[in-house]
């Protein structure tokens, strides 16, 4: 591993612990742990049917891109986490409070993080600024909370940040343009 990777890792770590020791407070504990649950995913379905009715948006093309943003994410995720199989901070570092159980082994990318990223780029996309503005806080709670409750390290939640925005812009690009007719024309 090179210097810089070093460097990089350090800081992760650094910043992982910082956060974790934050711990200890019984309210915000419980909150962190509750904005983690509720980033599970189910939550997600819950608010997509309350946006199509609210703001009546066409409930085929609005669930198509999150669904599938959703879904695509999710596949992406999975290979790379168990590409790179990167311990958990509890399980690496001593001194870490493990606020609540992972829902796998592996910490690369924060999964929770990557679904909340997709939420966001396709509210932004789909409904009023100010719903895509309270999506963007709901996204960066919950990725806060993974590595608070000490599942995550800062870099899996930016690493999931950034593969869920990119999946999210690639697949609204694709379903929401000319390019797959563009495409077909060249065949």
């Amino acid at each position: 591993m090179n210097g810089t990777n070093k460097r990089i890792l350090a800081l992760d770590t650094f910043l992982c612990l910082k956060v974790n020791n934050l711990t200890g407070k019984k309210f915000i504990d419980k909150t962190s742990y509750i904005i983690s649950r509720l980033g599970d995913g189910s939550i997600y379905f819950i608010f997509l049917a309350l946006f199509i009715l609210f703001f009546n948006k066409p409930a085929f093309i609005t669930s198509r891109d999150y669904l599938s943003a959703g879904a695509l994410n999710g596949l992406f995720y999975k290979l790379v986490k168990n590409k790179v199989k990167r311990e958990r901070p509890f399980i690496k570092l001593a001194n870490i409070n493990k606020i609540m159980p992972p829902p796998d082994e592996f910490s690369f990318p924060s999964g929770h993080s990557g679904a909340a990223a997709v939420f966001c780029y396709c509210t932004f996309y789909h409904m009023p600024i100010y719903v895509g503005v309270i999506s963007f806080v709901w996204m960066l709670l919950v990725g806060f909370s993974r590595v608070y409750n000490g599942v995550h390290y800062p870099g899996d939640v930016l690493v999931g940040f950034l593969m869920g925005s990119l999946t999210a812009k690639m697949l609204i690009y694709v379903f929401n343009t000319d390019f797959i007719i563009n495409l077909a024309s060249l065949l």
